[in-house]
Parts: C-alpha cells; sequence; structure tokens
C-alpha cells in the first residue's frame, strides 16, 4: 500500500482513498456492517452548532440551545475547552462531521472512529435497533424544525416556548421503553398528522364530552371508583398529549416532537461507556493496520498514537472515569482474554481461549448497554491497570472500602456496574389517577422508595406539568402531596 497522505495537508481524492482503504480493513478484517457513510467537512462555528442542538444535525429553535451555543463558543474562544474531531450522527446514511481543521492523519482517525467505529454501533447494538430507527430522523428533524417555526408565527414565539419549556422540563418522563417509531419519510408524517388529529378530536368528545355523567348525578360517586387509567402510566408526556381536554392539537404536536426526539436521543444515554470504546478500539486497530500495511509512515503512526493517548488517558485520581479510557480498556482486554488468558480467566469468562475473537467483540457490542456489559466483561486486569478503588464519603472524610486486588475486584466491578445503571435511573413518576369527572385533576405517584433518588424543583416540574394539562395537578411521593394549582 501507497502512502495515504503525503504531509499534514489533504485533498478530497486523498480522503476519498483513505476512506477505501479504512472501510476494506473494517470489512474484511473486522467484519464491521455499516450504514452507508455521508462525511461533512464543516468549519469550527458549524461545530459549535451542532453542540448546541444536542449533536443533530437540524434542529428546531428554542432559547435552551442558544444559550448553550453562546456557553461553547466562550469557553472555546477562552481555551478552556476544545473541539471534537469529529461529530456522528445515528442515521441512514449515517451522516459524519469533519472538522475542515483537521490534518491528514486526524481525518483518517475520525473516519475510522466515526464511520465505522459508532457507525456499526449504531447500526447493531441492541438498544438503537429495538428502540429507534435511524432511517426516520433526518427527515423528522426537518419537518420539526418547519413545524415550530410554523408554529411561532401563527400563535407568537412566546406561547411555542412555554409548551416547549413544559415539555423539555418532562421529557425524562416522555419515553416509551422497547418500542420502536415507525420510520416516516416527511410526506407521511405531514400525511399522518392530519389524520391523528382529526382521530384524536373523535376520540377526545366521545370520552370526554359525551359519555360525561352530570356532575350532580347520583352515579358520579360510582364512575370515580373506576380508576382512569386503569394501570399506572410510566409516559406522562405521552398521557397528556393523548388525554388533556382543553389542548389544541398544534400543541399536542409540540408534546409530540420533544417526545419523539427524545425517544431517539435516549439509547445514547446508557451506551456511553461501551460506544465510545467501541469506536476508539476500531479506530486503533484499524490505524495500526494501515502503519503496517505501509498506508502511514512512522512519523504519521506517531502522530495517531499522540491523539490517540490524548482521548484515552485519565489524569490523576478522580471520581469519574474517562468513557473512552475504560470502553478502550474493556474491549481491548477481551481480544486479549481470547488470545491469551489466564487459568482465572477461563474459569470466569466462558469466551476465553476462543479463537475468533472478531466474533466475542461484536457479541459485547452489539447485544449489552453500560452496566451491563460492565458486570458481564470488566477484568481483575482492567480493575488493576485502571487502579480502581471504591470510596464512601462519609461526613468529612473518605473511606476506601475496596482497592483493586484479585480478591475485591469483583466488588469494585459491581459498585462500578450499579452507578452505570443509576445514569438511566429518573424518579419513577407515573399517571396514577385522573378525576376525570370531578375536577379533573391529574395524580403522578412516585413508585420506586429511593428516597436518595431528587426530583429536581418539584414545584418547578408540577407547574410545567399542570401547564400542559390545563388542571390542577397532584404528585403523591414519599408519603407527601405536592399539588400544584393550574394558573397558579
Amino acid at each position: 500500500m501507497d502512502l495515504l497522505f503525503k504531509d499534514a495537508d489533504w485533498t478530497a481524492d486523498e480522503l476519498v482513498n483513505a476512506d477505501g482503504e479504512i472501510r476494506r480493513i473494517a470489512e474484511d478484517e473486522l467484519r464491521l456492517e455499516t450504514y452507508p457513510n455521508q462525511f461533512e467537512l464543516i468549519t469550527y462555528e458549524q461545530m459549535l452548532d451542532a453542540y448546541a442542538s444536542v449533536g443533530l444535525p437540524v434542529m428546531y429553535s428554542h432559547w435552551s440551545f442558544g444559550r448553550l451555543r453562546a456557553m461553547e463558543e466562550k469557553g472555546y474562544r477562552q481555551g478552556k475547552n476544545g473541539l471534537a474531531y469529529e461529530l456522528v450522527i445515528n442515521s441512514n446514511p449515517c451522516v459524519n462531521y469533519l472538522m475542515e481543521t483537521n490534518t491528514s492523519v486526524l481525518q483518517a482517525l475520525v473516519i475510522a472512529h466515526a464511520g465505522y467505529g459508532h457507525n456499526s454501533f449504531f447500526k447493531n447494538n441492541y438498544a438503537f435497533k429495538d428502540g429507534v430507527d435511524a432511517s426516520f430522523i433526518l427527515d423528522y428533524l426537518a419537518y420539526a424544525k418547519a413545524y415550530v417555526a410554523e408554529c411561532e408565527k401563527k400563535y407568537g414565539p412566546k406561547i411555542v416556548e412555554n409548551v416547549l419549556d413544559a415539555a423539555h422540563a418532562l421529557k425524562d418522563w416522555g419515553v416509551d421503553y422497547g418500542k420502536r417509531p415507525q420510520p416516516l419519510t416527511k410526506k407521511e408524517i405531514e400525511e399522518e398528522e392530519v389524520k391523528r388529529r382529526e382521530q384524536e378530536a373523535r376520540d377526545r368528545l366521545l370520552e370526554w364530552e359525551v359519555l360525561k355523567p352530570a356532575a350532580t348525578s347520583p352515579d358520579a360517586q360510582a364512575d370515580e371508583e373506576i380508576r382512569w387509567p386503569e394501570s399506572p402510566e410510566e409516559n406522562i408526556l405521552y398521557f397528556v398529549e393523548k388525554n388533556a381536554l382543553n389542548m389544541p392539537n398544534w400543541k399536542r404536536e409540540l408534546i409530540r416532537i420533544v417526545r419523539r426526539i427524545e425517544q431517539y436521543l435516549h439509547p445514547q444515554m446508557g451506551s456511553k461507556v461501551m460506544n465510545e470504546g467501541w469506536a476508539t478500539f476500531t479506530h486503533y486497530y484499524i490505524m495500526t493496520r494501515l502503519h503496517e500495511k505501509g498506508g502511514l509512515s512512522d512519523g504519521q503512526y506517531l502522530e495517531f498514537l499522540r491523539s490517540h493517548t490524548a482521548v484515552v488517558q485519565t489524569r490523576g485520581i478522580t471520581a469519574s472515569i474517562n468513557p473512552y479510557h475504560l470502553g478502550f480498556n474493556m474491549f481491548t482486554d477481551i481480544r486479549r482474554i481470547c488470545e491469551n488468558p489466564t487459568e482465572a480467566e477461563r474459569k470466569e469468562f466462558d469466551f476465553a481461549g476462543e479463537k475468533d475473537w472478531v466474533s466475542v467483540l461484536q457479541y459485547a457490542a452489539y447485544n449489552f448497554r453500560d452496566e451491563s456489559f460492565i458486570r458481564q466483561f470488566l477484568s481483575a486486569k482492567v480493575v488493576a491497570d485502571m487502579q480502581m478503588a471504591v470510596l464512601t464519603d462519609e461526613d468529612d472524610y473518605m473511606e476506601i472500602s475496596h482497592v483493586a486486588s484479585e480478591d475485591t475486584y469483583k466488588e469494585v466491578r459491581k459498585k462500578l456496574a450499579d452507578r452505570y445503571l443509576d445514569i438511566l435511573r429518573v424518579p419513577d413518576l407515573r399517571v396514577y389517577k385522573v378525576n376525570r369527572w370531578g375536577d379533573r385533576r391529574l395524580i403522578v405517584k412516585r413508585y420506586d422508595d429511593d428516597r436518595g433518588k431528587l426530583l429536581g424543583d418539584v414545584d418547578l416540574t408540577l407547574r410545567h406539568l399542570a401547564y400542559l394539562w390545563s388542571y390542577d395537578v397532584e404528585l403523591i411521593a414519599d408519603g407527601e402531596s405536592h399539588i400544584a394549582i393550574t394558573g397558579g
């Protein structure tokens, strides 16, 4: 293989050639299956815009995105934070943004990292396959942006902002777990919206008005005993969207937009270590093979190693763990256990000594999330190499209860896995009951008993919910009742 790049500068033809060589290694040696790649070169200003819109290429307008954009730009200009070399979108085709200021070696690194590492993870990890459909997101984002802009023109920016504020505040309770959104084109989305509005209007009229008994009816008390909904509803935003009585359809559609985008983003919350670790392992393997095959000079490979090391390093003693560092170490270690396991590892891991290490790594990458991945695959060697320890904060001192060793690493592993499980946890709030024929109060109940899990500003959260519901809202949590009065 000839050198992919002559020097630090690059040309479009060189990038196309490099992508071809990278793809051959990814497909032939790592057996990666990916969405088609779409690479786009962007400026640092465009990268800041992408940061502000939670990494999505098109996003509706909202003040929170502008605030984040200003904060990111200020930090960047003051040298307090840098920018990523790339940004990748879970879409079909997979959109990859490359910073135009990257050197030629960095461009090859990010093509391998994003275009084949992240891309294959998005396409094959179970949470992304079962929870979202990458083929719909680009059209849907374009639709959402246009729809929000249209609502701002018709009804005014302030009221649209209020609805979005409320929906954003409740988005943690707007996810359907394990349900897959249907892939839709922009035209299909618009047609579906018209049909949905008409049907929902008919359903609400029938349910709330035609069947409503008189408030003074002798049967009213008996009817109140029939709880509605019949079982607690965990998707609070969905319930409000479908059942709020005095809500115009355009507001329902704004809530639906927030819900569907949150559904799309949700799998990424529980897979940061795996996603970044898999992409980092992929780029390390591919760049090393390019060097071995003559595609990168020794100097270019050293430049790569410098960038790679900066990504995976963790400085000093810290309570936070670099997900790139942990994920890369774990995937590298899984390969080692396949190729050169210890006797103890042969007893613990059923894949120890497996000759087809690629299949084992793909199984690990595609069938778990961070918590279960750590619980299943974190070895004593990685715990020791990363010098992990369990620290307990007791008043004014820190107690080290477990340190990395052959005898205690399983407790360290358990604590670490529990920590990543906590990332996914939000207070378990569900719609418990609606006083449908009385004051129409929406009663939300907390079902988990973890009193250490804070709900945040309870009163503000309830006010947002009451604003959307248009009637009073009550929260029953930890033996206490919190009430938000509509307009209060």
